[in-house]
């Protein structure tokens, strides 16, 4: 395998990875702008917090500026997953 063959698997293997944390981070936040714009279902994400919990706090917005907002917002989306159960179970 030349050198030239290798640089174009890196480049295609960081390519991969762009594209899968862009995508990533985009549903999440499809996710968090819906409940931080919809009342209702926000205050029932709020109480679903509440009742079971979870430690911190709500969800988080990415912010482009600020490098670990990515990983707070990916990880707020997460750490919710029984939080969006109960949600989808009361509407």
């Amino acid at each position: 395998m030349n050198i030239f063959n290798i640089y174009i698997l890196k480049f295609y293997y960081l390519y991969l990875e762009h594209a899968f944390s862009s995508h990533l981070i985009r549903d999440c936040s499809q996710i968090v702008n819906y409940f931080k714009k919809s009342h209702q279902p926000n205050a029932y994400l709020q109480e679903a917090i509440h009742n079971l919990q979870i430690p911190g706090g709500g969800l988080k917005k990415f912010v482009d500026t600020r490098w670990v907002s990515a990983y707070e917002h990916v990880l707020s989306v997460s750490r919710l997953e029984r939080a969006f159960i109960k949600v989808n179970y009361y509407s």
